[in-house]
């Protein structure tokens, strides 16, 4: 009886992996509600096993910060946001080790079937995009959405999705033909970064294949100094005759436009440097929402000033967002974050290694140039795939994170 529930279990989750990136073609936020069915699936299927998931210095570190972004509600302009970031980064959580205890219980062929119905759902996602690119984007215009505004979503949960499926074929040179077929089938949607974010990643990825401790060392301590100090090198570097100069090369208005938002939450940083405006204050009124005009030049040559808020809802970079919500105590739990993620990853085999450093690549730089920090597709998607890298037959899911 037992044997037949858990048969059961297992093509329920296959086909809801494979669901996952052809549903966020029609639904951009449909991660969510994948990431609620399988973290059920294993909190029900599991008991009280995930609690164990816990006790790893990944989780310790994420309960701080939900902790601090909970206790930032005493100074934010608007409590009720950070109280509700908090509870939500906590379902996340919760979800999350459910999902992770569920996928560490699986044997080596369960785990092999399900980044092959990940794969599957993967091509099915290509070949949709491909479709609507051919018709003439006839979802694009049911959706009455842009390219970017219907199908980033889509293109970025790919730049990830893609990571797991990489350990089914064997071979450098395979895994990259297969990135460069992804890529080209991504430059038809108007989003640079899920191109950049898989060229980065690739990066990595043969990196580590070459130079292993170095890219890991790398990695590591570059990621610290990016979260750590980012700010602190923009607020000097983004000047407006900087930025006039860069429109000079590149006249792109969602660029400039990002430049002088990350020029303004740089310097905002410093009113709360230690303890930051609280969490998810981004968009609140006396945060962000000061009206700016700032010169732009288009790609015609003409001066056309941007008319924005200070902050568009979010800085559109995971760094500048953590400093000025959640400050130096913020940052801090964050870097610790990214390292106990890094840390000990020598422990796999050098391909399944290499494959972890690609995908970190991936998301950090979507998160450097494109995301917030709290978008709640983007985070449910990190914790689907996430515990399909860390998965190994050999050693448990929560060994390979307490490290």
């Amino acid at each position: 009886m037992f044997s037949s529930t858990n048969d059961y279990l297992i093509k329920f989750s296959e086909i809801v992996l494979f669901c996952l990136c052809p549903l966020v073609f029609f639904i951009p936020r449909g991660a969510v509600v994948v990431l609620a069915i399988v973290g059920l699936l294993g909190w029900i299927s599991q008991g009280l096993k995930p609690l164990s998931l816990l006790k790893n210095p990944v989780s310790v570190t994420i309960l701080a910060l939900i902790a601090w972004a909970g206790l930032s509600s005493l100074w934010a302009p608007i409590p009720a946001d950070s109280l509700r970031l908090s509870l939500r980064l906590m379902a996340f959580l919760l979800l999350g080790v459910g999902w992770a205890s569920w996928i560490q219980s699986r044997s080596s062929s369960d785990l092999s079937v399900l980044k092959r119905r990940l794969f599957y759902g993967i091509v099915l996602a290509l070949t949709l995009i491909f479709i609507d690119v051919l018709l003439g984007n006839p979802w694009q215009q049911f959706a009455q959405k842009s390219s970017a505004k219907a199908f980033v979503p889509l293109v970025l949960t790919l730049s990830l999705a893609i990571w797991p499926c990489l350990s089914l074929v064997s071979g450098k040179l395979k895994n990259c033909l297969g990135m460069a077929f992804v890529i080209g089938i991504l430059l038809t949607i108007d989003s640079d970064t899920a191109v950049v974010a898989i060229v980065c990643g690739a990066v990595a990825y043969l990196s580590y294949h070459l130079l292993p401790r170095f890219t890991e060392k790398s990695l590591n301590l570059g990621t610290l100094f990016l979260i750590l100090g980012l700010p602190w090198l923009l607020s000097g570097l983004l000047t407006d005759s900087f930025i006039k100069d860069f429109n000079q090369s590149v006249r792109s208005f969602s660029y400039i436009h990002r430049l002088y938002i990350w020029q303004f939450v740089s310097h905002k940083i410093t009113e709360k440097s230690l303890i930051g405006q609280g969490g998810d204050s981004s968009r609140a009124a006396l945060v962000g929402g000061e009206e700016k005009v700032w010169s732009t030049i288009n790609k015609a040559g003409e001066d056309v000033p941007i008319h924005s808020k200070a902050i568009s809802l979010h800085p559109h970079n995971l760094p500048l967002q953590i400093w000025l919500e959640l400050g130096a105590v913020g940052a801090f739990i964050m870097a610790a974050l990214s390292y106990f993620l890094l840390r000990g990853i020598n422990r796999y085999s050098v391909k399944d290694a290499a494959i972890i450093v690609g995908f970190f690549a991936a998301a950090s730089l979507t998160f450097l140039v494109n995301l917030g920090c709290w978008q709640s597709w983007w985070l449910a998607t990190l914790v689907l795939i996430m515990p399909l890298l860390y998965a190994s037959p050999k050693t448990p899911l929560a060994s390979n994170l307490d490290i």
